[in-house]
């Protein structure tokens, strides 16, 4: 369910059930659910050294307002929804404390495999974390505002000098996104 823009009763009107559900009822309903979704990676999954790479999901952990799309590996805005969100997540890799990691949220990018075309817009670009720092995850977070139909994705980085594998499961790798309102 979407917000409705209310309407401006005039004197004299005659107002209806349906007028009072859409513009009353379902406009209070829509304020007090929570619009999220949340999707974590739960199968073994890596990334290879010095190349940006698609994050991947498997698993939708809750989903509000179908914003996930598992088969595409992103969050999408649907029609109705334009306004500002919060993306948060926790990527953490296995081991190795060698090199640095990145983490990065992109908005509208396309992908051929993996690999990112380099046509989205960095939403977040986070710093380049070093050695053991990297070893406690790396937490991208951004507020801002979307539209319907764009689409966020999740990117990572590495140069441990060789693949390294994400730890995975819904506490060590997942992403979440909010709808805080228009």
């Amino acid at each position: 369910m979407a917000w409705t823009t209310p309407i401006t009763w005039t004197t004299g009107q005659v107002v209806t059930a349906a007028q009072l559900n859409t513009h009353i009822r379902d406009n209070e309903t829509f304020l007090r659910t929570a619009h999220v979704a949340r999707m974590y990676q739960a199968a073994a999954l890596s990334n290879l050294n010095t190349t940006i790479q698609l994050v991947t999901w498997d698993t939708v952990d809750y989903d509000s307002d179908s914003l996930a799309s598992i088969a595409s590996d992103w969050f999408v805005i649907p029609t109705g929804f334009d306004g500002t969100y919060r993306i948060s997540g926790l990527i953490t890799f296995v081991g190795s404390v060698t090199g640095g990691r990145q983490v990065l949220v992109k908005k509208n990018e396309t992908y051929t495999v993996r690999a990112p075309n380099g046509v989205g817009t960095a939403l977040v670009s986070g710093p380049t974390v070093q050695g053991a720092a990297a070893a406690n995850g790396l937490t991208p977070m951004w507020q801002g505002p979307l539209a319907a139909g764009d689409h966020v994705t999740v990117e990572t980085w590495q140069s441990s000098g060789g693949t390294l594998s994400y730890s995975v499961g819904k506490d060590t790798m997942a992403i979440e996104i909010q709808y805080i309102g228009s």
